[in-house]
């Protein structure tokens, strides 16, 4: 919620999880691969921690490293609930 920055034209999000955050930026990363150019293809994500706005992507007490977590696996390509077998 940064209502208190932007006032009417903020943002508020309700429900947010890892697992949806980790779905938003895959279909961030896909279109950003198929539609920009090489040297173009950047995403912004706004906060790392924005904790008077619920908007941070570092360790919390709810999730943990959840969201860094969903990061690494979108970028490497790795569903949200694949297992990973490291002993492989």
């Amino acid at each position: 919620d940064n209502a208190a920055r932007y006032g009417a034209a903020g943002y508020l999000l309700h429900g947010s999880t890892p697992k949806l955050f980790q779905e938003w930026l895959e279909a961030a990363i896909e279109y950003t691969e198929e539609t920009l150019p090489s040297d173009r293809q950047f995403i912004l994500v706004n906060a790392w921690n924005e904790w008077a706005e619920g908007a941070h992507l570092e360790p919390d007490s709810r999730f943990g490293y959840s969201y860094l977590n969903s990061v690494g696996r979108a970028l490497s390509g790795i569903r949200y609930f694949d297992t990973l077998n490291l002993s492989a």
